[in-house]
């Protein structure tokens, strides 16, 4: 929005000004040439460069920079996606006694992660009978006890709370060789020679550069300009990372407020963390590590490293958002925006485009009072895309012609569920897809497409932003939007997309988006196929049941395990992840579980009344 080029403009040139005061209040700089001293400006002045950028997709004002906006995308696009890991999202949600069938409340959560085979987690039952510990839910090995589920008081999930906890620092380079300005002197770069053993080779030896703010990452992002860039991160703070004693005392919480006192020591990544217990309490807690940072300093942009914008210190933990038994009665996140509008920190910039949060809540609500374990699978497991609903009042009156008729209409009369096995579901996906994309002629580059922010169209259609679409493609939003649909049903875009002639539109989750399962090892090897396994599924990224895909409609990441415990009976809970216990690819257990999730289904969350296959004693 405009107040965010303004913030960044102001950033950008307060942050030009600071270097400019530190040396002006500062000691004078010995053997300092011209190119050295402005170093950490010039960057400065790229970032200057792109807020003209921003304003030019944004607003459509000419630059007076000359800024070359294609070439400037360019350059930040490269080092995003060389870096870019995977699904971030997943969902939790709570219900009060007084929005269930029983009484008592009832807790569901579903991270979403990339889908590997064996699975990042692992189902685990831990048990201490001295120390009052009986907790089940799901792991990671080596983790010490559960990091998702319940004991005999407590339920608990997480979401990723997306805080900003990493700043990139602009480093000045000192007047000796390996050494950067800070806080008015000539600091020495601490350099490690890192050696990797590597059997039947010679070891693997690189250079690890570090500094007050962390290690540097210029080499990592393949960054040009003679300058350091180092990343300052919460989870490489020098001193003793306490979040798995966190998670630890979390097993053996019994109410909120050792629940709240566990989550004191947590430390990173914050997680939207949701609470029941047996008395009948639900509540939330985001903890964790948060920066708070200078005036003039978001976090969303290099800064100078020569103690300028160094951080103040930590949100105290009081004042990190939280709030128990709500008076809705109930509480969702899935990676949503989770502060109110007069919350005295920045957490924050880029949350979630909120259509899982929406949908979510939609659905508590609507069965609000009657909720049972079914009401909630049937959430855990909705494929609705709400963005279509969105669209419907702009796509009805979309002027199209023959085929592209026919598919509006039947998108209009559709309702929006991914799971139905239909060809309208594939037609929607090519759509939107082409909607969401810049035109290559923007870009400048034939062939070339780059995606848009999730809600970019909803909001230009809302708002009648039509300077946007015209500065992009000559035409108003409407005429962008009719060209997308007829070319999402066109025969030659079935024919490239799907081979043959084009005449048959494949039908979504049936014929087209497979869900895939890799083995982390045997992928990339001929032996692929006895590891690999996968699927044909409904869901798109917008949807509860979450399946992102890539531009050949196959997923890679989506619900890594499910949950929903019910506090009335806590031995009537039940959970389930993909694959199985085992990693052996030869074992019954290796994909036992995955027919199960596949279908919807889940086994019951015990801990007592099975047989245990394998038991772990530790003493």
């Amino acid at each position: 929005n405009g107040d965010e080029v303004r913030r960044g403009e102001e950033e950008a040139e307060e942050g030009r000004g600071v270097r400019s005061n530190t040396k002006k209040g500062g000691k004078a700089r010995r053997g300092r040439g011209k190119d050295q001293r402005e170093s950490a400006s010039s960057v400065l002045s790229e970032v200057k460069k792109g807020m003209e950028a921003i304003k030019q997709l944004v607003y459509g004002e000419s630059s007076s920079d000359g800024v070359d906006v294609s070439a400037w995308l360019e350059q930040l696009y490269t080092p995003i996606t060389s870096t870019s890991t995977g699904l971030d999202e997943s969902n939790n949600w709570v219900v009060s006694g007084n929005g269930t069938a029983s009484g008592k409340p009832l807790l569901a959560n579903d991270p979403h992660l990339t889908l590997t085979a064996p699975s990042i987690w692992q189902l685990v039952h831990v048990e201490c009978k001295p120390c009052g510990l009986d907790a089940i839910g799901s792991t990671f090995i080596g983790a010490p006890g559960v990091i998702i589920g319940r004991n005999s008081h407590i339920s608990w999930g997480v979401t990723n709370g997306r805080p900003d906890i990493q700043d990139l620092y602009v480093m000045e380079e000192g007047s000796t060789p390996n050494t950067y300005y800070y806080k008015g002197s000539d600091v020495q770069y601490n350099i490690e020679s890192i050696h990797i053993k590597v059997k039947g080779r010679s070891d693997y030896v690189f250079e690890r550069k570090s500094c007050v703010y962390g290690p540097v990452v210029t080499d990592v992002l393949n960054l040009e300009g003679g300058y350091d860039i180092a990343l300052n991160w919460t989870q490489l703070q020098p001193g003793h990372d306490t979040t798995f004693d966190s998670f630890f005392q979390l097993n053996l919480a019994r109410n909120w407020t050792e629940f709240v006192d566990a989550l004191r020591s947590f430390v990173a990544p914050s997680q939207n963390f949701i609470y029941a217990d047996t008395e009948g309490n639900i509540g939330y807690y985001l903890p964790g590590q948060i920066p708070i940072r200078k005036e003039g300093h978001t976090g969303r942009f290099p800064v100078p490293g020569n103690g300028s914008f160094d951080v103040e210190g930590w949100i105290p933990f009081h004042r990190l958002p939280h709030v128990l038994n709500p008076p809705d009665g109930y509480i969702v996140t899935a990676n949503n925006k989770v502060t109110p509008p007069n919350y005295a920190y920045r957490i924050e910039m880029d949350w979630g485009d909120g259509y899982r949060a929406e949908r979510i809540t939609s659905m508590v609500k609507g069965n609000y009072g009657r909720h049972t374990f079914g009401t909630f699978r049937t959430i855990q497991l909705d494929q609705v895309s709400l963005p279509l609903s969105k669209l419907k009042p702009y796509l009805s009156a979309l002027n199209v012609e023959g085929a592209a008729k026919q598919w509006r209409d039947a998108m209009v009369e559709w309702d929006g569920d991914t799971a139905d096995r239909s060809q309208v579901a594939t037609v929607f996906q090519i759509w939107y897809g082409k909607l969401m994309q810049m035109p290559s002629s923007y870009v400048g580059e034939p062939g070339k497409e780059w995606d848009a922010s999730e809600q970019l169209y909803v909001n230009m259609f809302r708002h009648n932003l039509t300077h946007l679409c015209q500065k992009w493609s000559g035409q108003t939003c409407e005429e962008y939007a009719a060209d997308a649909l007829r070319t999402a049903t066109n025969r030659r875009t079935y024919s490239s997309l799907f081979g043959g002639s084009g005449e048959v539109i494949p039908k979504w989750g049936e014929e087209v988006h497979l869900i895939h399962f890799q083995n982390v090892i045997l992928t990339a090897t001929a032996f692929g196929c006895l590891g690999d396994r996968s699927y044909y599924g409904g869901g798109d990224c917008n949807t509860v049941n979450v399946a992102c895909f890539n531009s050949d409609f196959d997923t890679y990441a989506g619900p890594s395990y499910r949950q929903i415990i019910d506090l009335n009976d806590m031995e009537e809970s039940k959970f389930i992840y993909p694959m199985g216990q085992s990693g052996d690819v030869f074992s019954p257990n290796y994909d036992d579980y995955l027919p199960i999730y596949h279908a919807g289904n889940y086994i019951r969350m015990r801990t007592s009344g099975y047989t245990a296959k394998t038991t772990i004693v530790i003493e």
